[in-house]
């Protein structure tokens, strides 16, 4: 008799692997089973809307299916399981970074709003704006007159990071910066946790060397090789009994 591990294998992958891949590398059993739980109580939502609407239209309907599956049946190859792995092109926004800083794109769209100064600090309402920019330039010797300063603004930037355990490609994260308007009176800004260092034991240390901060400006000075954003900077506070997460102040 011939063994083979071939289905054990493939369900420690969809039982195990994937659910721990998703979590945030804490407590990885209890992690796994709620995954899962919830993995099955989508099944059976779906399986339930499947039942009701086959009951609204009768079995007329399912005879009328079965025969346009008889038309066209699909590879079972293309067949995969929409609660195990995602079916979409992940974009490699790193191939395509490289390819901008040599300049093989030279016609890439730049960001329409441009603002002087005060400007931005009058659309995004932040009054230090102006002397929190100036001080940061001048680290930077681009001797630029704060009259003649003008930013590039972006009101969303994509970032692209790699998998914990893998290092395989992740999905698009967009994050906003987007300024108060009529239609959005408080505007929209996306909140992040950043590494105070270059390499860091992420998250075997938690929030240590880390901090918890929201994109107020994202720009880059107009005749400066860099990129920068203006953030506020919360502070952390003691941990919630509740939901075991430290308060931001």
């Amino acid at each position: 008799m011939q063994w083979t591990t071939n289905i054990t294998g493939h369900a420690h992958i969809n039982k195990i692997k994937v659910p721990a891949h998703t979590g945030n590398n804490h407590n990885y059993y209890n992690q796994i089973a709620q995954h899962l739980n919830r993995l099955n109580k989508c099944f059976r939502f779906d399986l339930a809307i499947y039942i009701e609407e086959w009951h609204q239209m009768g079995p007329a309907a399912d005879e009328e299916s079965s025969e346009d599956e008889e038309d066209h049946k699909p590879d079972a190859e293309k067949l995969v399981s929409k609660y195990s792995t995602p079916t979409h092109l992940i974009v490699n926004y790193f191939a395509i970074l490289f390819m901008l800083l040599n300049g093989s794109n030279p016609t890439a769209p730049k960001p329409l709003l441009q603002l002087t100064l005060q400007e931005a600090a009058l659309k995004y309402k932040l009054p230090d704006l102006v002397p929190a920019i100036c001080n940061f330039i001048a680290q930077w010797n681009c001797n630029l007159a704060p009259d003649n300063i003008k930013l590039q603004i972006w009101h969303s930037v994509c970032v692209q990071q790699t998998s914990y355990h893998k290092k395989d490609l992740e999905p698009l994260q967009t994050l906003c910066a987007i300024s108060p308007s009529a239609s959005n009176l408080y505007g929209e800004y996306n909140s992040v946790i950043i590494s105070n260092q270059s390499e860091s034991n992420w998250p075997k240390h938690g929030l240590v060397g880390h901090t918890i901060i929201q994109l107020c400006v994202i720009f880059q000075p107009l005749h400066c090789n860099f990129f920068a954003a203006y953030i506020q900077h919360f502070n952390v506070g003691s941990m919630s009994m509740v939901t075991q997460m430290p308060f931001l102040k």
